[in-house]
């Protein structure tokens, strides 16, 4: 079977292979070994970036450019430009696969030909994200096309089939988008990436980790605030930020909180930290991964906190409490609520017991 898939990841070529972010390399060179072929449509970077560290080396993996991301009032001639592209691709593979929200969805739906067509949805249809958070112009633009592509969703459906990667979104698909999904995991981890369990002590400060895009959406405000919390009742913590910085506005305002709550010393931007050893040292060494989002489908950070014995406190949103069960797997708490993200912090470093157990 040859499968044709789309994202909306940017990715570079070279003679070594293809390369794009660690999350999507790993999941298309998994799904390689089931297919004749892969086709991977997406634009195509003309430098590497920092963010494309995952190489794509399988030789049924064929990439298939839709150009430069473009420009935002690019708009037509980028349009043009894919649906040129998608002409190409007519009636060469079996299926197709849109991995998203993603913007070129609809037009990429639309203009390539193949036998069945399936909607991958990887996040929640439900968004704690209200206008309140906004803090930019480009935030007003990512909020209404994100409801805009939802409502686009519903429409391309009429015409293939939809997946979900969190048991639970299956409810929501079917309440919002009138349309029965399918469940199908996309997180992969190696085997060789477990490492053996051993009971760690706590460090002095407790070490909290967080793992992910450094934006409001990501819960960021109410982790800089728990640590404040936690301190005003004696507990020192250090809490250690990896990722991106997807707004700089958002990352001088995180700043700034940080500097009136005068905790500047226990909280470390690292910035983005490629998938591998590195970043799993940070793991190992952290008493507790915190993820606070606002909104998540459930995220890759989880596995890999579990892979490294770090016990995980998210929130109760999107795919998440299908797949984490509360003291079970890890703890559960309400997005964008400092006080209990920092009452379940205390409760684990009381609890040796139930942290060991997690």
């Amino acid at each position: 079977m040859k499968l044709l898939i789309h994202h909306h990841a940017v990715v570079y070529k070279d003679s070594e292979g293809i390369w794009v972010h660690s999350t999507m390399g790993k999941w298309i060179s998994m799904l390689a070994k089931y297919f004749q072929y892969i086709g991977f449509l997406v634009h195509v970077s003309k430098n590497k970036r920092p963010v494309q560290d995952t190489c794509i080396t399988n030789k049924n993996v064929i990439l298939h450019s839709l150009g430069s991301p473009g420009i935002m009032w690019d708009k037509v001639q980028r349009t043009l430009r894919i649906r040129r592209a998608c002409a190409e691709l007519n009636n060469k593979y079996d299926s197709l696969l849109i991995r998203g929200l993603t913007p070129r969805q609809d037009i990429i739906w639309n203009n390539v030909t193949t036998s069945k067509k399936y909607f991958l949805l990887v996040g929640s249809l439900y968004n704690n994200y209200s206008l309140r958070d906004i803090r930019s112009l480009s935030d007003i633009y990512y909020y209404y096309m994100e409801r805009y592509r939802r409502r686009e969703l519903k429409l391309i459906l009429k015409s293939g089939s939809l997946l979900v990667n969190a048991p639970n979104l299956k409810e929501e698909a079917n309440e919002r988008l009138n349309s029965e999904a399918v469940f199908v995991p996309t997180n992969t981890i190696s085997n060789k990436e477990f490492i053996s369990f051993k009971v760690r002590k706590l460090n002095n400060p407790v070490r909290l980790l967080f793992c992910g895009r450094i934006e409001i959406k990501k819960g960021i405000i109410e982790a800089i605030n728990s640590v404040d919390l936690l301190k005003k009742i004696g507990i020192e913590a250090q809490l250690d930020l990896i990722g991106p910085y997807v707004d700089d506005e958002f990352y001088k305002e995180a700043k700034s909180i940080i500097k009136k709550l005068n905790i500047h010393k226990q909280v470390i931007f690292h910035g983005r930290i490629p998938y591998g050893n590195k970043l799993f040292g940070y793991f190992q060494k952290a008493d507790l991964f915190i993820l606070p989002s606002y909104t998540e489908g459930f995220p890759h950070v989880i596995w890999e906190a579990a892979a490294n014995c770090c016990p995980v406190i998210a929130t109760k949103v999107g795919g998440i409490p299908s797949l984490l069960k509360h003291r079970e797997h890890g703890i559960l708490i309400p997005p964008k609520n400092p006080q209990a993200l920092a009452d379940s912090i205390i409760k684990l470093v009381n609890d040796e017991k139930l942290r060991i157990e997690l």
